[in-house]
């Protein structure tokens, strides 16, 4: 009976090692350094980004990055003081300043866009967290949900910022297990 434990034991502690392995393996695949591409970007602008390499390709509104599953498309930047009904208003001397966003799932399976962990905000080099208050001011909703393959969703970032910024970044991330990063530049 003892011979016959410590095969299972054996077999067991080898089946959890593997999956251990295979595990690590999986999520070492899915982390990439890749930059994202421009989508329609030239000739001459994709030999121009390969010679700088260790600089983020910059985009704006009207650009779109090219990740390994997704589109993201910056469509417009839009400021207001208050929400539609005016429940929500944006602190003295700030703004509530929204990004309209297009996500496209170019993969084989659906994919989860969210504000929350695909997307950083820097207003003049300082970090900035996104708003719930300023989101409210955009009723057209967040770019947060399901895309299933092929398919599109259209929604905003918003952060409340000072009335008086200059520079807006926008990181976005391929995906939330992804250093590919995207950065969108607006300047006022």
């Amino acid at each position: 009976m003892s011979i016959n434990y410590a095969t299972s034991k054996k077999t067991l502690l080898r089946l959890i090692t593997l999956l251990l392995v295979g595990s690590v393996m999986l999520l070492c695949s899915s982390c990439s350094d890749n930059v994202p591409e421009k989508e329609n970007a030239s000739a001459f602008s994709a030999e121009a980004q390969t010679d700088s390499s260790d600089k983020p390709e910059v985009f704006t509104t009207g650009d779109t990055a090219v990740f390994n599953t997704l589109k993201i498309t910056a469509n417009e930047l839009k400021e207001v003081k208050s929400d539609q009904n005016g429940f929500s208003s944006a602190a003295e001397g700030k703004i509530f300043t929204g990004i309209n966003f297009t996500a496209e799932n170019i993969s084989g399976e659906s994919q989860t866009v969210s504000s929350l962990m695909l997307f950083e905000a820097y207003v003049d080099g300082t970090k900035c967290d996104f708003s719930f208050s300023a989101a409210t001011a955009f009723p057209e909703g967040t770019i947060d949900g399901e895309v299933a393959p092929g398919k599109k969703i259209t929604g905003w970032y918003a952060v409340e910022i000072p009335e008086n910024w200059k520079k807006l970044e926008i990181h976005v991330a391929g995906s939330w297990l992804s250093e590919e990063k995207a950065v969108f530049t607006f300047s006022k």
